[in-house]
């Protein structure tokens, strides 16, 4: 049998975790994640579902809106490798859930001078989104989803393919801003 080797989206055995000046960019594998979608006319009970652009953080599963109808479920991956059974033991009604966890990079961005950061990596109005906010923006012509986790704290979740790209686009704006 072939001896495989879980790698990051980086392409590490560790993830990695950059500082400059004060700002900490790392990228984040401990976390399991599933798309959820609600069925047409259907309703989603057993889980809180975040309105449009919010998320909810809970325990063990946090949830953030990426469209009409639709959510990204998070979960430690330690204890939700295999999230959907896990999720499905928890809605009810008529869902549509999908293995998300390996087709996704997560970088959470935090510390002083963040904002102006991605203030020049994003066309959103940081100031006017407030902790547990979600969007989905352009970054570097990169899509992705950005949580507000806390004041001066961000997650970024970008397409698997796009992680070298995304984290080089982060590393080059913190050594130009900080």
């Amino acid at each position: 049998m072939d001896n495989l080797k879980a790698i990051t989206p980086l392409g590490s055995s560790t993830p990695r975790q950059d500082q400059v000046a004060g700002v900490t960019l790392v990228e984040n594998c401990d976390v399991a994640l599933a798309s959820v979608a609600q069925r047409m006319g259907a309703t989603i009970s057993g889980l809180d579902l975040p309105a449009v652009g919010k998320s909810l953080a809970g325990d063990p599963f946090s949830v953030f809106w990426t469209a009409p109808g639709q959510w990204m479920i998070e979960a430690p991956m330690n204890s939700h490798e295999d999230i959907v059974p896990a999720l499905l033991q928890h809605l009810d009604g008529a869902v549509s859930i999908t293995e998300q966890s390996g087709g996704w990079a997560r970088f959470d961005i935090s510390g002083e001078g963040t904002i102006p950061v991605l203030e020049r990596l994003v066309m959103l109005d940081l100031d006017a989104l407030q902790p547990g906010d979600t969007a989905r923006s352009t970054l570097d012509h990169i899509g992705v989803f950005l949580i507000r986790r806390g004041a001066q704290k961000f997650t970024l979740y970008a397409p698997r393919s796009s992680a070298a790209s995304l984290h080089h686009a982060l590393l080059q704006a913190m050594r130009a801003v900080l």
